[in-house]
């Protein structure tokens, strides 16, 4: 074991423990230790001494190391703060270089799955050579689907050739009205936006479409549903 052992770089805690095979302790400016705190951003020459006690010739046995503290570097995902659960997250659309994973407990990914609803956290690590060493959390508010609370029924009025302006009502969603958009649709044609609008009804059949696009949810669906109203 005589001689320098290779340069490594350490990151995360700034505690580390000197480990290796059989009882192997650190000594540093003639201080024994068991641990080494790496408190500046500078190389530490550290030599590692073995003695099994026996007090033979070659019960002492040592080496050199030289131990590189590097500070964990700054990270800044980009990344919606809603998404919809079953939504999926990936490192190419964070904006993160690639020293940095999703860590789904101790295994390291490419992507993230939101699940659930409600506030919840993702963890990236910093693992510049494969081996995780810090990680980070972040906070995401997972939305359930976008969905209609009630289905619209058919509806039958009296016609009024007089009047054949009627107000139209969509029914409600799982979400607040001011973060959706409504759009309105007669014969694939846009005729309104907005979740009331007046509308010229024809005597006979109506039939309209109501399309809802999630304003702030990122990778939610568009939800239709088709609303009848008869004129006679």
């Amino acid at each position: 074991l005589q001689g320098r052992a290779p340069r490594t770089s350490l990151a995360g805690s700034p505690a580390f423990r000197l480990r290796n095979s059989g009882t192997w302790i650190g000594e540093f400016r003639d201080i024994v230790f068991d641990t080494l705190v790496a408190s500046e951003a500078k190389t530490y020459v550290v030599t590692l001494i073995q003695d099994d006690g026996r007090g033979l010739e070659n019960s002492v046995d040592s080496t050199v190391m030289e131990i590189n503290p590097v500070k964990i570097p700054e990270v800044h995902p980009v990344y919606p703060k809603q998404i919809v659960a079953g939504g999926i997250l990936s490192l190419d659309e964070l904006n993160v270089t690639n020293e940095w994973f999703f860590a789904n407990n101790t295994v390291l990914e490419s992507t993230w799955r939101a699940q659930g609803s409600g506030l919840r956290t993702f963890n990236l690590a910093w693992a510049p050579q494969g081996r995780e060493l810090a990680r980070k959390d972040f906070n995401i508010t997972v939305f359930e689907p976008l969905n209609f609370t009630k289905q619209p029924t058919p509806t039958t009025i009296s016609w009024n050739p007089a009047n054949p302006i009627t107000i139209l009502t969509a029914p409600a969603v799982n979400r607040d009205p001011s973060d959706v958009e409504y759009i309105w649709k007669k014969s694939g044609k846009e005729i309104g936006r907005g979740m009331q609008i007046s509308s010229q009804l024809n005597k006979g059949l109506n039939k309209y479409t109501i399309e809802v696009y999630d304003l702030n949810v990122a990778q939610s669906k568009p939800i239709t549903v088709d609303l009848i109203i008869t004129a006679e």
